[in-house]
């Protein structure tokens, strides 16, 4: 018999001060098919999940999270993308990111010559985003994160 895929998470979510934050916020995730386990530590704002990744994936915790009234922290970054010019060009960049796990989105700017990024830094590098982007020919420089938020 097969085993289950089983994957682990941790997120870094906004404003759990209290036991019943906590037991809403894991009551929420739980609910979800393929959640085995759930543990809110609200000293570090972050959230443990153990699930099978077949059936259930990061935009369903998301939403379970979101649900309670609680958000999800992400960062942003602005890469540098050289030889981009045309709609092919943002299709494979931003479908070649948006299938790395804790790409939230990716928005192509071939004027300017970028690619934003919303991310986990928990689950996905920069170098990892780089990698996405140069296996098509393309070469990024000069890549800074800009920006920190919650995910709602």
């Amino acid at each position: 018999m097969l085993s289950e895929p089983m994957a682990l998470i941790t997120l870094p979510i906004r404003g759990t001060t209290s036991k019943d934050c906590a037991k809403l916020i894991g009551d929420s995730i739980q609910k979800l098919p393929g959640v085995s386990q759930v543990m809110v530590d609200i000293e570090n704002n972050s959230v443990l999940v153990v699930y099978n990744n077949h059936d259930v994936d990061l935009f369903d915790i998301q939403g379970a999270i979101n649900d309670t009234g609680f958000d999800i922290a992400f960062s942003e970054i602005t890469l540098n993308v050289h030889g981009m010019h045309c709609p092919l060009c943002i299709t494979l960049i931003e479908g070649g990111l948006n299938e790395l796990p804790g790409v939230i989105m990716s928005t192509v700017n071939l004027g300017s010559r970028t690619v934003k990024v919303k991310y986990l830094p928990e689950l996905c590098s920069i170098k990892e985003m780089e990698r996405s982007i140069t296996k098509f020919g393309y070469q990024v420089s000069d890549s800074k994160e800009s920006y920190k938020g919650f995910v709602n």
